[in-house]
């Protein structure tokens, strides 16, 4: 049996989303800390929660006016993140000690929060299957 558990860090970007998006992340900890043990399922952290506009809008500059890949289509402004709204966590792979963004490994975390919502009555969307930018580290709760 594994014994992930949660550190500072995450647990701080966990504090500043959605109440029931939170209770869904200490959900997939439990499903992935009883799932078998040659379940490939690796152990993972949140690196964002809850971001300002003014952030918002820095990561969207990312790309265009500011070097780096674009890595959002949403601008803070005209239209608001997730993230702002605290109904989106960022998230990563914690293998051999360090931040891991594989695509296989976060498909894997994501599928295990998209079966904790589905437990919890709640459904999730996942940012590796988003049209126009993929962004695999994302989750966001879909709000009814």
């Amino acid at each position: 049996m594994r014994n992930y558990k949660f550190g500072k860090s995450s647990l701080s970007h966990m504090e500043s989303v959605n109440l029931y998006l939170r209770a869904i992340c200490f959900h997939a900890q439990y499903l992935a800390n009883e799932a078998h043990p040659n379940a490939a399922i690796p152990d993972w952290g949140y690196s964002c929660g809850l971001r300002t506009k003014a952030q918002q809008q820095e990561l969207y500059a990312q790309g265009r006016t500011k070097p780096g890949n674009i890595i959002t289509n949403i601008d803070g402004q005209t239209t608001k993140s997730m993230h702002q709204t605290g109904h989106a966590l960022d998230f990563f792979a914690y293998v051999d000690g360090r931040a891991n963004y594989e695509y296989e490994k976060l498909a894997v975390i994501a599928a295990v929060h998209m079966q904790a919502a589905l437990d919890m009555g709640y459904r999730l969307n996942w940012g590796g299957t988003f049209e126009s930018l993929c962004d695999a580290p994302h989750i966001e709760i879909v709000i009814f």
